[in-house]
């Protein structure tokens, strides 16, 4: 006969258990450094929004597009983030640096917002989109090589259905800045600034904007988009 109080013992010890499995699980997937560039789009948000605190503030319009376009950069550097995790290369000094100089970009539209200069904003913004384009299809196209085998050669952390999933995006992101930022947005400054023009010009480009992301996530022809988001690291993109 069993004692009476080994249940109530076996209970505690399973709890135990599962403390200590729970203890062992992986280390948040967020490095600091995506912590620390988060930091910087809230003080951006911050200094864009500034300009609500006056009284007689009332161009709402102005406002959405700056918080739209922090967020799309924002957006764009999570899937390059979100990479850099699947290839294990957060911690590589390349990827680093980019992140830095992401920062960088964003400090300096915000500023440029803050004094009401938005031709020098969307230089920033442009300059800044391209590069985003740019580190994606680098840590896509010639990723860090990070897990060593036993017999001393390296090899890729991912497969090749993951590589090709995410491979399929780059074309979506190359398009999205060219013909619904890049095109709209110069043609903004360069002929709509001081005209009526201009926030048409931006509006437009919000709009082609979400219309490409929507084709981006359902793929298309086929079966891309679903493969696509299941590329991702959903771990990762739950934390940020």
């Amino acid at each position: 006969m069993a004692h009476p109080g080994y249940e109530s013992i076996k209970n505690v010890e399973e709890d135990e258990s599962d403390y200590s499995q729970e203890e062992e699980e992986e280390e948040p997937k967020v490095s600091t450094l995506e912590l620390f560039s988060d930091l910087v789009i809230v003080v951006s948000i911050h200094v864009v929004a500034e300009p609500l605190e006056e009284a007689d503030f009332n161009n709402f319009g102005l406002y959405f597009a700056r918080v739209f376009y922090l967020w799309l950069a924002w957006h764009m550097i999570t899937l390059f983030m979100n990479a850099a995790v699947k290839l294990q290369s957060q911690n590589c000094p390349v990827h680093c640096l980019f992140v830095f100089i992401w920062m960088s970009f964003i400090l300096n539209m915000a500023r440029s917002f803050s004094v009401n200069n938005d031709p020098e904003a969307v230089h920033y913004y442009l300059g800044l989109r391209a590069f985003e384009v740019f580190i994606y299809w680098k840590e896509i196209r010639f990723p860090h090589k990070s897990i060593e085998l036993e017999d001393g050669s390296m090899t890729l952390s991912v497969s090749d259905d993951w590589l090709a999933a995410m491979t399929k995006y780059i074309p979506v992101m190359a398009f999205t800045f060219a013909c619904c930022e890049f095109l709209p947005l110069s043609m903004a400054i360069y002929f709509g600034e001081g005209s009526h023009l201009y926030y048409p010009m931006v509006a437009a480009s919000m709009v082609l904007v979400v219309i490409s992301l929507l084709v981006g996530a359902v793929g298309g022809i086929g079966n891309s988009g679903k493969m696509l988001v299941n590329a991702f690291d959903s771990d990762h993109l739950q934390e940020r």
